[in-house]
């Protein structure tokens, strides 16, 4: 359950918010539930994924796992709901999600998510890291991002982050640097 279910008193502090729409929400689920949510996905498998824009580890989608049939009907059913009243985008029916893990030296390097039908960006962290591992939010300037007036974000346990997904949603994942792990769950709903 989500504990704070009123979107509509969040929904100017979204929209308002600088370098672009995005908020974040502490104790987000109940505490019950993040933990029931934490467990069954840390028995999943975790694949590195690395290129030159990133490095880290992450499951398949969410969607295809039959054993986090419920992390899933959560996302697209209830937190869609949330999501679509506070944002005041209309979503459609697909919801992409992973697990990740970002491990000592693990990083996410500066992009803006704008793929083909995602609308809202949303991350809920399981756990803390005592160095790295912030999310940077940019603000651009002519589809450029700048550094100026970033916004960062500590990863903490229960903390849900969205973002509307824009030719303006520059951000990065900090690489963590110490022996601990960044675990959440990350992805997009799609727009109607």
């Amino acid at each position: 359950m989500i504990q704070n279910n009123n979107p509509e008193e969040l929904q100017e502090q979204y929209a308002q918010a600088s370098p672009f729409p995005h908020i974040s929400i502490d104790n987000f689920l109940e505490e019950e539930q993040l933990i029931r949510f934490a467990q069954q996905l840390l028995e999943e498998q975790f694949f590195e994924k690395y290129a030159d824009l990133f490095h880290f580890y992450q499951t398949n989608d969410i969607s295809s796992i039959p054993s986090l049939k419920e992390l899933h009907s959560f996302l697209s059913t209830e937190l869609k709901e949330f999501v679509q009243k506070l944002t005041n985008i209309p979503l459609g029916e697909q919801v992409d999600a992973q697990g990740s893990i970002y491990a000592d030296s693990n990083y996410l390097l500066c992009h803006d998510d704008q793929l083909e039908g995602r609308a809202v960006a949303f991350i809920l962290y399981l756990s803390e890291v005592s160095s790295g591992g912030e999310l940077c939010l940019y603000q651009s300037k002519e589809k450029v991002p700048t550094r100026e007036n970033k916004i960062t974000i500590a990863p903490k346990p229960n903390r849900l982050v969205l973002f509307t997904v824009s030719d303006k949603s520059f951000h990065e994942v900090r690489e963590v640097t110490c022996d601990e792990q960044r675990i959440a769950i990350g992805g997009w709903f799609h727009h109607a």
